[in-house]
């Protein structure tokens, strides 16, 4: 799995690329630490070539969202067919806000 951030001004894009797994979830982790002292605002998950996310990932997204409740929204942007099924039956998409495009997500967070 590739993670790339990118810095917006107070967004965080997070690109995500493979599997969010077992053995990719730790540094997943690893790098929303480096910023969760810098706390953006927003924070948007790019899941354009995010092909799959398996409990250990969803334990990492919850992790995420526990330190970041009250300082910073948290949206999924592109999601694959598979995840943005996966964010349903989890759950998740009752707490991560599902956009079809990144410009999309961008847009809807900067209104907020």
């Amino acid at each position: 799995m590739n993670i790339r951030q990118e810095r917006d001004g107070n967004t965080v894009v997070i690109t995500l690329e493979g599997s969010l797994d077992a053995v990719h979830a730790p540094t997943f982790e690893a790098m929303c630490r480096e910023f969760l002292n810098n706390c953006p605002k927003h924070i948007i998950l790019d899941g354009t070539h995010w092909d799959f996310v398996s409990e250990a990932g969803l334990q990492a997204l919850l992790t995420l969202l526990k330190e970041l409740k009250g300082r910073s929204t948290v949206a999924l942007a592109h999601p694959t067919p598979l995840v943005k099924q996966i964010f349903g039956i989890s759950g998740f998409s009752e707490s991560i806000r599902c956009y079809e495009t990144l410009e999309e997500a961008k847009h809807a967070l900067k209104t907020k």
